[in-house]
């Protein structure tokens, strides 16, 4: 294997590490209901006026709280029109995908200018810091791909704006990044900020007249002064900003001393690289040949620091800790300084080189000193406590989508502020038509043949006879046969033979439905064998569409979750029975398009998929060790 293929094979296999472990944590803890900001910034200003055919540009540009997320709009849009259902573990994988592609891209170019001996550890490092659910509001939060244009778009401008001629591609293309960066979140404006520092210290370095090329410096002026003009201010965030300047001070200091905690003075050693770095740029001790690298470092650095201060003027009431929203900001100022402490370690004199070694201890010292509790309090309290929160929020809508009842929607638990708000947004008829398949309503399943199937619906309605009709509903089953150590599904209509000794089979009324998808059905009993059948036909041809079988291993009296792909059209459901000891039950289907199908598999893959990526990766870094030996 040559060097050429392990330069593609390395990146390639860290972008699946990566994407394993976000889905992983996407599988696990998350959740594909609409959250808080959701409801207003996509479904009212979004979806709403879509559905009513008066979507315009203009709602794309419509502010949200302080910022105008045109891109996260334009690409959870995108999403519900391919989708057709508001999917946000959907939208949790696309963001994967796009971070993954992100740290994969970032790695490549760290490498180029690492050491051999520094490229190990800067593939676990970048891995790590972005595999790793440290920013997990972003992992498990569809509407936080702002997040993930933000940096992507500034790690652009940064990367080709100061360095390339006026009017080449890499100027556009850095160009173009700088001003859609605008369009990510309302801190967008420091990618173009941070361009004219980066390119006056080139130029000054270099010794060009003008300093700045006349195009880079109006471009990027002209930038902030959009952004500036533009601006949006909202009273109801006045709280939230930081009153004194202690405050303001104390929280800048938390977010750069991240992911340490208690320890401020960490945040001299974890930021040394890139002072450092400055220093030796001031001073300039750095090659002609070699300045663009050190330089764009320091814009990474740079912009961090902005964005830091961004936060604590917004964010600094109280001088808190930096939210888990912001963390893949505060990475990226960590991987700017492992790049410098790289770049450092590789340019230093022979008698200089045992200080760097010592400051690269003391560096990953103080950075495992801050990440291991991190790491630890996520996986073991965080994540935990928001899937119970996810979980009850999901109950709590649908129960309330399948009855009506106001009382199922208790705060907190239910995805939006206040219950009353959140009513006037789950009430409208548009927005419930594309809920996902946690809540929707499944379809009715009505019969003209029942056979020996009999209906138990756990629904309580009118509500304030809930107990006494899911009393009645197991009483029935006890009546029926239904298996001691089966639950009954609540809030749901249910069919089975429940082992009432009869042969015979069902034969549902016709399904029309709009758009080519899966059916979820829950399945319970002992269909896996040739005595029972449940099978989705065609009622007009009698052409069989999917059989089901359950899978092996589980309990007859444990429900089972099964997914039958199916066309758009008409179609209905046959479940027969052969044998009088057999029994099976089965609930109504909900629809399920394919991309949410395939969103929702991929995440299960997650956790098999990143162990295996990082074991090929350990082969791959060993191969290349083997070829550096040879040479």
């Amino acid at each position: 294997m040559s060097h050429r293929l392990l330069r593609v094979l390395l990146p390639a296999t860290l972008f699946v590490i990566i994407l394993g472990l976000k889905l992983d944590v996407i599988d696990r803890f998350g959740s594909d209901l609409p959250h808080w900001d959701q409801w207003d910034a996509e479904g009212l200003h979004v979806y709403m006026p879509w559905f009513n055919h008066r979507l315009g540009l203009t709602d794309f540009f419509r502010p949200h709280n302080e910022h105008r997320i045109v891109l996260t709009k334009l690409l959870g849009f995108a999403e519900l029109l391919l989708n057709g259902q508001w999917d946000v573990r959907l939208q949790c994988v696309v963001n994967a995908l796009l971070h993954s592609s992100l740290a994969a891209l970032f790695f490549c170019i760290g490498r180029r200018h690492l050491s051999r001996e520094w490229q190990v550890g800067w593939f676990a490092l970048v891995a790590l810091l972005c595999g790793l659910p440290l920013a997990w509001q972003n992992v498990l939060g569809g509407f936080h791909s702002q997040q993930y244009f933000l940096i992507g778009l500034s790690f652009g401008a940064i990367y080709l704006l100061p360095f390339a001629s006026p009017w080449s591609r890499r100027w556009w293309a850095g160009a173009a990044c700088a001003f859609l960066a605008l369009f990510s979140m309302g801190s967008g404006l420091f990618a173009a900020a941070i361009v004219l520092p980066v390119a006056l210290l080139r130029g000054w370095l270099l010794r060009q007249r003008p300093l700045i090329p006349p195009p880079t410096f109006a471009l990027c002026l002209g930038i902030i002064a959009l952004a500036w003009v533009s601006r949006v201010e909202v009273y109801f965030h006045e709280s939230l900003k930081a009153h004194t300047l202690g405050d303001f001070l104390l929280y800048a200091v938390h977010s750069l001393q991240w992911p340490a905690q208690n320890h401020p003075w960490l945040a001299l050693i974890l930021w040394a690289p890139v002072i450092g770095l400055l220093g030796v740029v001031l001073r300039r001790r750095v090659v002609a040949a070699e300045i663009n690298f050190p330089l764009f470092t320091l814009g990474l650095g740079g912009w961090t620091v902005l964005q830091i201060l961004a936060s604590a003027y917004a964010r600094g009431a109280g001088a808190g800790w930096p939210a888990s929203r912001y963390v893949d900001t505060l990475t990226l100022g960590t991987l700017a300084n492992a790049l410098a402490l790289g770049w450092h370690t590789n340019r230093t004199s022979h008698s200089l080189r045992y200080f760097c070694h010592a400051v690269t201890v003391a560096w990953l010292g103080a950075l495992s000193f801050g990440l291991y509790p991190q790491i630890r309090l996520i996986y073991t309290e965080e994540l935990p406590s928001v899937h119970r929160s996810l979980v009850a929020c999901e109950r709590n809508v649908r129960h309330y989508l399948a009855t009506g009842d106001i009382s199922c929607l208790q705060e907190p638990d239910i995805p939006y502020p206040s219950t009353s708000a959140f009513r006037e947004r789950i009430d409208l008829l548009a927005l419930q038509a594309i809920m996902p398949v946690s809540v929707r309503r499944p379809l009715r399943l009505d019969s003209s043949h029942p056979g020996p199937f009999h209906l138990l619906d756990t629904r309580p309605h009118p509500p304030n006879l809930g107990e006494k009709k899911l009393a009645a509903q197991n009483t029935k089953a006890e009546i029926l046969g239904l298996s001691p150590d089966t639950t009954l599904l609540d809030y749901t209509r249910t069919w089975g033979s429940y082992g009432s000794n009869v042969i015979g089979e069902w034969i549902g009324l016709p399904l029309n439905l709009a758009q080519r998808s899966y059916l979820r059905f829950q399945i319970a009993g002992d269909i896996s064998g040739p005595s029972t059948s449940l099978i989705v036909r065609n009622p007009t041809l009698g052409f069989v569409r999917a059989q089901l079988g359950s899978p092996t291993g589980n309990s007859p009296g444990t429900w089972r979750t099964i997914y039958v792909p199916v066309p758009s059209g008409q179609l209905d459901l046959l479940a027969q029975q052969q044998d009088a000891t057999s029994w099976f039950a089965f609930s109504e289907p909900v629809e399920m398009p394919p991309l949410s199908y395939w969103a929702a598999k991929a995440a299960r893959w997650g956790s098999s998929l990143w162990p295996a990526a990082a074991t090929l990766a350990v082969l791959l870094w060993s191969l290349q060790w083997l070829l550096n030996r040879r040479e």
